[in-house]
């Protein structure tokens, strides 16, 4: 009698099972949160222009650069402290993700020394797209007023 399992003969296979495993489990967003969307909006402007003084020695900017990644960590952790928002969450952890080369990969290449203006360019226009991203996730959230729960006796946002 053949085995009533049998191991996947291709990667087709094994793409398909992960994505059968995976279709009851899709991420969650939250709703609309105007803190979340300050600090995305704030922090976007502070990083774009401590970038562009990246090619000075990154030891004239320490206090902007610890900073900057405070106030980022903060943001951060509001954002894991929200419910139903692992998308977000996840957009966040990449961007401060040194592996990333993003956010925090490019201080980390600055502390190594100035970086030539067409890089600054280059990963400034990069970082403020993925900044533009978390935005835009977040301003197109419903508002908690605009959710409708009539249909939800005794349940109000």
């Amino acid at each position: 009698m053949p085995p009533l399992l049998h191991p996947p003969t291709s990667g087709r296979a094994v793409v398909l099972a992960l994505l059968a495993s995976l279709a009851g489990c899709s991420p969650s967003i939250s709703l609309y949160d105007a803190t979340a969307y300050e600090n995305a909006t704030d922090l976007k402007a502070e990083a774009v222009l401590l970038m562009e003084t990246a090619t000075e020695p990154a030891g004239a900017h320490d206090d902007a650069i610890a900073g900057l990644r405070l106030r980022a960590r903060q943001a951060l952790e509001y954002e894991r402290g929200r419910p139903d928002n692992e998308v977000t969450t996840r957009m966040w952890e990449i961007l401060l993700d040194p592996e990333a080369a993003l956010l925090e990969s490019f201080l980390q290449r600055w502390e190594d020394g100035p970086l030539r203006p067409a890089f600054v360019a280059e990963a400034t226009a990069q970082i403020a797209e993925a900044f533009d991203q978390i935005i835009g996730l977040e301003s197109g959230k419903l508002q908690p007023e605009d959710v409708e729960v009539s249909l939800f006796p005794g349940l109000s946002l």
